[in-house]
């Protein structure tokens, strides 16, 4: 294929190029669709569309976003990696098996230091941001406040779909099974990629007070896949970060466990965010040391 042959001298800008090119074909034709069949699923006249999809305040016109961000999410980070592995034979290695220690310890490293990253989000907040940074946020806290009610089961199985699995598979695969890895093999230096892969995982969310949180998120994901070299490590901290929020807003959950996620930055002090980053910094160091031994054993 011409394409494989454009990418047979393994050239970073090419393949970089080639990736987004792939990316942006696949995000324009799954948006015109799921635009397309919003008429056939939702009561809403085209002359009105934009006025309903801003009604956050209506169930249905939040079901309507929550319709589009599924085919939104399968456009851009779901369907690219699989075809742009099939025209150019990069792998993405989903059919690698990973042990339960490993697993065990990424949850456990996700769950002890999300104190940490809520704390940045107090530290960032206190940055002065352009007025339209600052807008853009306030709506984007809106919509997910309004994402984030659930009535029933089927609202909690829905949300965990487009808010935690199919983000937690389709970044990852992005950012981590590609870029990442990609970067890496280009500037033979792991450690500067893994920075530059979670700046641009954090800032291409558009949640300007959120990037440090996500940032650093974005940095254990990476080294979750540089020390596993196996991408369901991060896809499966990915999605522990992201099902919590999900499940712990669930009025059902949330009425037992009193934790509130979105504003935990508040409740958190200097001190337990230094301790929530020591203990992860101990359980990196007891994964990284299983997975080397595993390797030695391979």
């Amino acid at each position: 294929m011409i394409l494989k042959k454009f990418l047979e001298e393994n050239n970073f800008t090419r393949y970089i190029f080639s990736y987004f090119a792939v990316t942006l074909i696949s995000f324009v034709f799954f948006t015109i669709i799921s635009f397309l069949m919003l008429p056939l699923f939702f009561e809403v006249d085209w002359s009105n569309l934009s006025v309903f999809l801003n009604d956050y305040s209506n169930s249905s016109s939040v079901s309507a976003l929550k319709f589009l961000q599924f085919f939104s999410c399968i456009g851009l980070f779901i369907l690219p990696p699989f075809l742009f592995g099939y025209i150019s034979d990069e792998k993405l290695d989903l059919n690698m098996k990973i042990d339960r220690r490993s697993v065990f310890l990424a949850i456990a490293i996700i769950i002890l230091i999300n104190p940490f990253v809520s704390y940045t989000y107090l530290l960032n907040q206190s940055i002065d941001l352009p007025e339209w940074m600052l807008f853009n946020d306030q709506n984007a806290q809106v919509i997910t406040e309004a994402f984030l009610v659930m009535n029933s089961f089927p609202d909690l199985f829905i949300n965990m779909l487009i808010l935690a699995i199919l983000p937690a598979v389709g970044e990852e695969l992005v950012f981590r099974g590609f870029l990442q890895k990609r970067l890496i093999l280009f500037s033979k230096n792991p450690h500067l990629s893994i920075i530059i892969v979670a700046f641009i995982f954090s800032a291409i969310h558009m949640q300007f007070q959120g990037f440090l949180p996500r940032f650093f998120l974005g940095l254990v994901l990476g080294y979750f896949f540089h020390f596993s070299s196996n991408i369901w490590l991060p896809i499966i901290g990915h999605f522990i970060n992201n099902s919590l929020i999900v499940l712990l807003s669930y009025p059902a959950l949330a009425s037992k466990i009193n934790i509130d996620l979105l504003n935990m930055d508040k409740l958190i002090t200097i001190e337990q965010a230094l301790f929530s980053l020591s203990a992860a910094i101990v359980l990196f160091y007891l994964l990284k040391n299983n997975l080397e031994n595993k390797l030695d054993k391979i």
